[in-house]
């Protein structure tokens, strides 16, 4: 929780203003529809609780949720990076990064990264895969046509690795990496960057 707080001080308060002035517009526009349509006014009392209820009550309850999906998230990073090899990530390079940090909609996480030769690679674990590491690239948005993507796709798949959004990610599943050591991981990374640079993908760290 200490540490939630920590990184995500200024967003909670946006979070709950939000939140709360959202909700509280759509109490008070149901009443006033109600009132208007069919000349029903609630008594004071009713009113008041639902508002705080709109106002306060609902607000709270969701940031409790938004921490407990927060904390879950963070939980299966940091069962992934005491898995080894992934838990020497810092004896090649890797640093402390941060998801969502510039954004107001989504509280944000920590997690690694580390840039080769200019390419920033963010190191990360999706709920829905708690096995799989991965590690993106960030690359420039470049056309490609349905011909080379598909040859890509099939020559990257062999070297798992796979196009996402905005960049591309090499895995690894945990379970099968019991021989694997962080120097290999280096060298693997290496030649990841250098397979994108080869086919022109141009790195994009922002």
């Amino acid at each position: 929780m200490i540490r939630f707080l920590d990184i995500n001080r200024h967003k909670i308060s946006f979070a709950f203003k939000a939140t709360s002035l959202t909700f509280t517009i759509i109490v008070l526009s149901v009443f006033i529809i109600i009132g208007l349509t069919k000349n029903e006014y609630p008594d004071l009392l009713l009113f008041v609780r639902v508002l705080i209820g709109a106002s306060i009550v609902l607000p709270i309850f969701i940031i409790g949720l938004a921490y407990i999906e927060w904390l879950f998230k963070r939980r299966i990073r940091n069962k992934a990076f005491k898995q080894h090899p992934f838990d020497e990530l810092d004896k090649i390079g890797f640093t402390v990064s941060y998801l969502y940090d510039k954004s107001k909609w989504y509280f944000t996480e920590e997690t690694k990264e580390i840039s080769i030769n200019n390419y920033l690679i963010q190191c990360d674990i999706r709920r829905e895969s708690p096995n799989t590491i991965e590690f993106k690239a960030f690359v420039k948005h470049t056309e490609i046509d349905d011909e080379r993507f598909k040859t890509l796709e099939a020559k990257f798949k062999e070297q798992e690795i796979y196009f996402d959004y905005d960049g591309l990610i090499k895995k690894y599943n945990i379970k099968r990496t019991k021989n694997l050591t962080i120097e290999q991981v280096k060298t693997e990374l290496t030649q990841f960057v250098q397979a994108l640079k080869q086919e022109e993908f141009e790195p994009d760290g922002e």
